[in-house]
């Protein structure tokens, strides 16, 4: 028996050895039993029956029935320029752009800032898997509502080509006051 001073300096570990000792009896009774029901399969006139331990009857077995599923893809990869896009189909380092011409691959120009790269239909299920998209990254600029001179001047000269009509736009809104 331990004494007071040794279970306190045991602190949270008091007792680990017993309840390690009685997770691994779990264990092992589960094993025992999940193998006892292994053994509880009879055959009927050539169909196998299992015993259900829960509903407390013999069940047929379902046989399992196998369906080519498509196969897997890899996940979409993403570019942000057209440039990109062209030389991952190009250089074809993965190699899932397919040389036989049945199965040429479709490039969807989807709206102004979104191209897709997609794949030829799929045997079983025909879907199409989009194998690379190119999302071009384009500035939010704000029409149609009141902006601070502040913010005005920030997506002027951010987003917008310096030309002399930028420059004299520039100098027109700096200069005014409030």
């Amino acid at each position: 028996m331990a004494t007071n001073s040794e279970t306190k300096s045991a602190g949270f570990f008091n007792g680990a050895t017993e309840l390690a000792k009685f997770l691994v009896e779990q264990g092992k009774n589960l094993e025992h039993a999940s193998m006892a029901d292994a053994q509880n399969v009879i055959d009927i006139d050539g169909q196998k029956y299992v015993w259900n331990r829960n509903n407390w009857r013999w069940e047929p077995v379902k046989p399992v029935t196998f369906i080519p599923d498509d196969e897997i893809t890899a996940p979409t990869i993403s570019f942000f320029t057209l440039d990109g896009l062209i030389d991952y189909i190009v250089e074809n380092v993965e190699g899932l752009i397919p040389a036989d011409p049945q199965h040429r691959l479709i490039l969807q120009v989807v709206d102004h800032t979104t191209v897709r790269l997609i794949s030829h239909p799929s045997e079983h299920h025909k879907q199409r898997t989009v194998i690379a998209k190119c999302d071009a990254h384009v500035p939010d600029i704000t029409f149609g509502r009141y902006l601070d001179t502040e913010l005005f001047n920030t997506q002027l000269l951010s987003n917008f080509i310096d030309t002399p009509a930028r420059a004299e736009l520039f100098r027109v809104i700096k200069s005014m006051t409030k």
